[in-house]
């Protein structure tokens, strides 16, 4: 159904609809009642094959105009986005839908109806949104961007609660705990931190990684926080005592059980994309970046 890379998707938490956001400026919603999935609507923005959409999609040579030079047109009747769509997170009573795009924004989808209708639009990022995640009870929702912020809104009001500043490069995800006490952020200055999202205050900062860290994710209880790197390895945190508990070691450099070649004739490291893996090496792990992280229920 989309025409472009699908960069994230969701379950409702009623298990009865599925959202994927695409690199196309759409998100899918995907009807989960049957034997297969059946996509039930598209969440539509400023794209050539939207009719409604009146904004310029192609050069004067009949080119296609690509997403960062693109420009809306302001006589467009369209509200959705006009860029990437990059996360997707649903409310916890599945009515309402939050969208994070690399137009900057965060657009509120209400889907109680028949149809989806935008809500309204959350303004204030600088840069691309990358990530959103709503708490417990629907009353918080938090969005990361490239902007180095992490931005807490009110979903009611859509107005802005106040902005996490912190993180020294692009701040890739952020995640709630089950409660909603203690916000995680990851980042591309190879931290995570965590953050107290009542007083919006700094708790503590993850060092440990020595790449990009992409995801974050809280266990469903708590007691446990996980992040995803270039590093090739994912940590295990306790989010109350801010220890490390564990690695799930790839192909790295630095795991003694790994027999790969790292480093070239010169001594040079050898970049994750020209890495190859040593076929009578014993680990298991990843071999390359390490991108999103999840738990089981249980």
């Amino acid at each position: 159904g989309h025409s472009r890379d699908v960069s994230s998707v969701a379950f409702s938490p009623d298990s009865k609809t599925l959202a994927s956001a695409s690199g196309d400026k759409t998100v899918k919603l995907w009807d989960l009642s049957g034997d297969a999935p059946v996509e039930k609507g598209t969440l539509r923005g400023h794209t050539e094959d939207n009719p409604e959409c009146k904004c310029k999609h192609r050069d004067d040579d009949g080119e296609k105009i690509y997403t960062h030079l693109f420009k809306v047109n302001h006589e467009c009747p369209v509200r959705g986005h006009s860029s990437w769509v990059l996360s997707v997170a649903f409310s916890p009573d599945s009515k309402t839908l939050a969208s994070a795009s690399g137009d900057k924004t965060v657009k509120l989808w209400d889907l109680s109806g028949d149809a989806p209708v935008e809500k309204g639009t959350l303004k204030g990022h600088s840069k691309w949104v990358t990530c959103v995640a709503l708490n417990h009870d629907g009353s918080l929702l938090a969005s990361a961007s490239w902007d180095n912020t992490v931005k807490l809104w009110d979903p009611t009001t859509m107005e802005e609660k106040g902005t996490l500043k912190g993180h020294s490069k692009w701040v890739t995800c952020v995640a709630l705990n089950h409660d909603g006490s203690l916000l995680a952020s990851a980042s591309w200055d190879n931290t995570v931190k965590l953050w107290d999202p009542t007083a919006m205050e700094e708790k503590d900062t993850l060092t440990g990684h020595s790449g990009e860290v992409n995801c974050v994710a809280f266990s469903p209880d708590g007691s446990l926080l996980a992040s995803a790197s270039d590093d090739r390895t994912v940590k295990l945190w306790d989010p109350t005592t801010m220890e490390e508990k564990g690695t799930l070691r790839g192909h790295t450099e630095d795991n003694p059980e790994c027999k790969c070649k790292h480093r070239d004739d010169d001594g040079e490291k050898i970049y994750t994309h020209l890495f190859k893996v040593n076929h009578e090496c014993p680990v298991r792990g990843h071999s390359s970046w390490v991108l999103s992280v999840a738990f089981s229920p249980d």
